[in-house]
């Protein structure tokens, strides 16, 4: 049996945490607390309900303070924790055999590299077995978590309390030869391949044997796992009011969440693809707003980090900004596609086996006033000899500060379509090399102003 002592203040603490956790993945693909340093212990050691442990879940059968998993501090019992590994680390059995672990989603065929810490309790001859693992085994002590359906075996260990090892046996790539970690401790490491089908699994570590006994020893500390993070849009489609101002970068435009632990730069490439919003007019893919800007690919970077595919700290927005006018007109759409990604897959962060959200569409809700008729506002743009002028920007803006931009055509022809009848509004006209004998006319819209023209000289 090993050593035991209740602590209110533990207890009060890790309810707090509990109940305030923001580290929970919705679709998990990194190790939350991987050093077992939460909740802080104020003591030497602890078997507490598995439900405290913030990530870590157990097979242990049930004891009066539910299914436990013990956590010892750093020193207690003459064992200090391994060289930068915190202040506290796990025995792998409380008072069973049991396995410890964390539920995943893995893919069908992904590789992931791994590294542990362990040492042995008692023996300077004997080791402490255990054996990292996908899936609960069978024959485990009654009152068990049952067995689950798949069985991967990983690496199985064996560490005595001054680090002497066994060779490790196990399966895919692994290091024969784990490093010296400090205090008797070994760090072992190495690759795997799962094979099975995509799924959420359990993966973690079981107790094959202890030098004292089969609920003594087998430390553990420092788990890490390096899977590919998931990455999909924030939502498959969203809203948001056009605004008035000028421009408009909505907070809710479209983004990317991406959930898992990676140590470098992940990119991913955005597209706008189709939708009636029009590109360089209605938006653009700037921040601020440009008008007549074309640009319809970006490249998001993310850069390393832990992150848990919920949170907005998750999300990372692409550049999308409106241009706010204030015509009459129907709600517009903007649909966008991941198109390449590096350092990660696209998946779902919801549900492991569900379709990726890769593709989104966005709304840019007409919020103008509808009180008042709408009103056509054509003009011209010509030279002095009455030709047509193309290519000159019209701007128009109104009372509220509002613009809207308007290109001439061919012939010099431009159009603002549904402005409201009674607006007061200010037209300025400029070209590449021209100048206007009147570039401003500032006027109130009415049906019998609708043909504004400006000539260049």
């Amino acid at each position: 049996m090993s050593f035991f002592r209740v602590s209110r203040t533990v207890f009060s603490m890790s309810l707090i945490l509990l109940l305030n956790l923001n580290s929970v993945f919705a679709q998990q693909r990194a190790i939350a607390n991987p050093s077992i340093e939460q909740p802080v212990i104020d003591g030497s050691n602890i078997q507490l309900n598995a439900d405290l442990v913030p990530g870590w879940l157990t097979t242990h059968p049930v004891r009066t303070n539910g299914r436990l998993i013990e956590i010892w501090k750093n020193g207690f019992n003459g064992v200090n924790t391994a060289t930068g590994a915190g202040d506290q680390f796990a025995e792998l059995n409380a008072d069973a055999i049991s396995m410890i672990y964390q539920s995943v989603c893995m893919t069908n065929g992904e590789s992931f590299s791994y590294s542990f810490l362990h040492r042995g309790r008692d023996s300077r001859t004997e080791r402490d077995k255990a054996q990292f693992r996908l899936g609960i085994p069978s024959g485990l002590p009654s009152g068990s978590l049952p067995a689950d359906s798949y069985s991967y075996p990983i690496l199985n260990v064996g560490t005595t309390n001054n680090g002497s090892y066994d060779t490790p046996t196990g399966f895919g790539s692994f290091n024969a030869t784990p490093a010296n970690a400090g205090n008797g401790w070994r760090r072992y490491s190495g690759t795997y391949t799962y094979t099975g089908p995509t799924r959420i699994v359990n993966i973690g570590f079981r107790s094959i044997s202890g030098a004292g006994g089969d609920t003594l020893g087998n430390f553990l500390d420092d788990w890490q796992i390096q899977l590919a993070p998931y990455l999909e849009f924030s939502a498959s489609n969203d809203s948001g009011n056009e605004g008035t101002g000028g421009t408009n970068t909505p907070a809710n435009r479209p983004g990317i969440r991406i959930g898992g632990s990676f140590t470098s730069n992940v990119t991913v490439t955005v597209k706008y693809t189709s939708g009636t919003a029009a590109l360089g007019e209605d938006f653009s893919m700037t921040v601020p707003y440009q008008y007549g800007n074309m640009t319809d690919t970006i490249v998001i970077t993310i850069p390393p980090g832990t992150y848990d595919g919920a949170s907005e700290s998750s999300i990372f927005r692409i550049p999308f900004s409106v241009g706010t006018d204030m015509s009459l007109e129907a709600d517009e759409t903007a649909n966008f596609q991941v198109t390449n990604v590096t350092g990660a897959a696209v998946a779902n962060l919801s549900t492991c086996t569900a379709a990726p959200i890769s593709t989104m569409s966005y709304t840019i809700l007409n919020d103008d006033l509808t009180t008042a008729g709408g009103v056509d506002l054509t003009g011209r743009a010509m030279r002095t000899n009455g030709r047509g002028l193309s290519g000159a920007m019209v701007k128009l803006i109104s009372s509220d500060g509002g613009e809207k931009w308007a290109m001439t055509n061919s012939f010099g022809y431009y159009r603002f379509r549904d402005i409201r009848a009674g607006e007061f509004v200010i037209l300025n006209i400029s070209a590449k090399n021209r100048r206007f004998l009147n570039p401003s006319r500032a006027f109130v819209i009415n049906e019998n102003a609708v043909d504004i023209d400006f000539t260049a000289d």
